[in-house]
């Protein structure tokens, strides 16, 4: 994923986290972990649920961390600017809501490591860690600024879910279906695998689709549901539950499995999710932002599969 003038959003690396909160009987305990370059262009988050003795006092949730990792090229769609942008350092932004960022983080250019030399200049790979973060829903930005403190477009916020896990008063729906197909769409650059399956009283819908152009799988595999999945900007493998006018969409945990994924009318489309959950959510009609509703509902597909055949509409 790019954006203007150069700083470049790479699924796999930026936002290749670790991240997370913890459980535990100190109030300044954190999740961390290593972060890891998935080849289905997914970030990896890893949590240490810290210690408690369960019996004499239950575990409570902590702040917890993150870290962020992007890239960043000077070239503006291939081509160098004139005059050079001459890069100082980045404004990393977070905060909850997406529209209310209002935490400000310096990242000097000179502490980004430089990966190689482009036809513009230097080519970045710049990580920022935040911690202290309380455990609800976190959005992140970066924006570039150069030596006389200009700053150039940032990028799209990016949620994470930082929340406490907690399935009480999840439905499972995985065993309800009525109905389901299908379809395979391919414009010569993005190739997309969708399913839908229905149930009519009360109205209930799921939709999956694997955008390949997007870090969507391409071939069979196991893949965690990480936080690049949980939005729809950002989202490769994207899940959509709908309950009535209600749409949820996934936490980052749980796993997603794919067993067919023939690019052709008549073939196969199949695959499973395990122990998904999924949060209430309002998508935004002009970015397509996922922003999770606070305290809102929540649904589970603890152990749903599908095994369809692709058909033509």
């Amino acid at each position: 994923m790019r954006f203007p003038f150069g700083v470049s959003i790479v699924p796999g690396l930026v936002l290749a986290m670790a991240c997370g909160h913890g459980q535990g009987q100190s109030a300044d305990a954190t999740a961390d972990g290593d972060t890891e370059d998935a080849d289905a262009g997914s970030p990896d988050a890893t949590e240490d649920t810290g210690s408690s003795d369960a019996d004499t006092e239950p575990p409570v949730c902590v702040p917890g961390s993150i870290t962020l990792t992007w890239g960043y090229d000077p070239a503006i769609e291939g081509v160098c600017p004139v005059p050079p942008f001459e890069l100082a350092g980045f404004r990393f932004r977070y905060g909850t809501p997406y529209d209310n960022l209002d935490h400000l983080d310096d990242v000097p250019a000179a502490e980004c490591a430089t990966t190689s030399e482009g036809p513009c200049g230097p080519l970045l790979n710049c990580t920022h860690g935040v911690d202290g973060l309380e455990p609800t829903v976190w959005f992140f930005s970066v924006a570039p600024y150069d030596v006389a403190g200009t700053e150039w477009p940032s990028s799209t916020p990016r949620p994470f879910d930082l929340s406490c896990p907690d399935t009480s008063g999840c439905p499972d729906r995985s065993d309800t279906i009525a109905d389901e197909r299908s379809y395979y769409v391919s414009d010569g650059e993005e190739q997309v695998w969708g399913y839908v399956a229905t149930d009519g009283f009360p109205y209930y819908r799921i939709t999956i689709e694997s955008y390949a152009h997007h870090g969507g799988p391409t071939t069979p595999g196991t893949y965690d549901m990480t936080a690049v999945h949980t939005s729809f900007p950002t989202c490769g493998f994207c899940v959509r539950v709908y309950v009535g006018d209600t749409i949820f969409m996934p936490r980052a945990e749980g796993t997603f499995r794919l067993d067919a994924l023939d690019p052709s009318v008549g073939g196969r489309f199949a695959g499973a999710l395990e122990n998904v959950v999924l949060q209430e959510v309002i998508i935004d009609p002009s970015t397509a932002i996922s922003t999770p509703v606070p305290g809102g509902e929540l649904q589970c597909l603890a152990s749903y599969s599908w095994d369809t055949t692709i058909s033509d509409t």
